[in-house]
């Protein structure tokens, strides 16, 4: 019975419900898509589009309690989510991706990612993305971005610039 309700408390997180309501979409099940999608909102307050494509694995911290994703957003393996943080794209539903997420990164509570409709923002491999930040351009992987404006305060490529640091 323990490995039982280890096992539903498992599946049942904000980011399984997501990543399950993304699947259903896929094999043409809308309607049990927006069925996960309602039940995601109402538990967790978080607007989760099921036309999204993520990972099985990703982690939704603190349930990912008001987080807003758009549907044109692409999320890798192993990112971790932290609450309230807004992932916008302008440009409408069924576009291509606006927002690109790699692998292995890390979105702080309360981070804005705001896609443009020319190329949109990617977000590179290992990329850590502080609590409260704003990004409106690409990071180039393993950076480190804080507060608003956004900065680089890892060395590498200048996210302000694109130059590297000698």
């Amino acid at each position: 019975m323990k490995r039982l309700l280890g096992t539903i408390k498992h599946n049942l997180t904000a980011g399984r419900l997501w990543y399950f309501s993304t699947k259903a979409y896929r094999a043409g099940n809308r309607p049990l898509a927006v069925a996960i999608k309602t039940l995601i909102y109402v538990v967790y307050s978080a607007i989760l589009c099921f036309e999204c494509e993520i990972e099985d694995d990703l982690e939704l911290v603190h349930g990912g309690f008001g987080t807003m994703c758009h549907p044109n957003v692409t999320i890798g393996k192993r990112v971790k989510m932290f609450h309230h943080i807004t992932l916008a794209a302008e440009t409408l539903p069924g576009s291509p991706p606006r927002i690109r997420i790699e692998d292995d990164c890390v979105i702080g509570a309360y981070a804005m990612l705001i896609g443009n409709d020319r190329d949109g923002i990617t977000i590179g491999k290992g990329s850590v993305i502080g609590a409260g930040a704003m990004v409106v351009r690409d990071v180039p992987p393993g950076s480190t971005i804080v507060a608003t404006p956004s900065r680089a305060v890892k060395p590498g490529k200048s996210y302000a610039t694109g130059d590297t640091d000698s």
